[in-house]
């Protein structure tokens, strides 16, 4: 819920190098048209883990600019 990457789900995933939301410095370096394609066509899109699915059927364009915007905040 704080944006870690540290949840229930992340102990499934083979790779462990995700982004984390809630540090700043990291996230300072990527820009909202990153995320906004990583949500949108899945991480290999912007050569991160396949792991993250795309969610371009599954959401508007819209949808996946507000999850952006929201994420945002996180970063501390």
């Amino acid at each position: 819920m704080d944006g870690d990457g540290t949840g229930k789900a992340a102990k499934t995933l083979e790779h462990k190098d995700h982004l984390p939301l809630n540090d700043k410095g990291k996230m300072a370096k990527v820009t909202d048209a990153h995320m906004f394609k990583a949500i949108k066509e899945g991480g290999e899109s912007v050569k991160l883990s396949d792991e993250m699915e795309a969610f371009g059927s599954k959401m508007t364009d819209k949808e996946i600019w507000d999850v952006v915007s929201t994420s945002r905040p996180l970063a501390k």
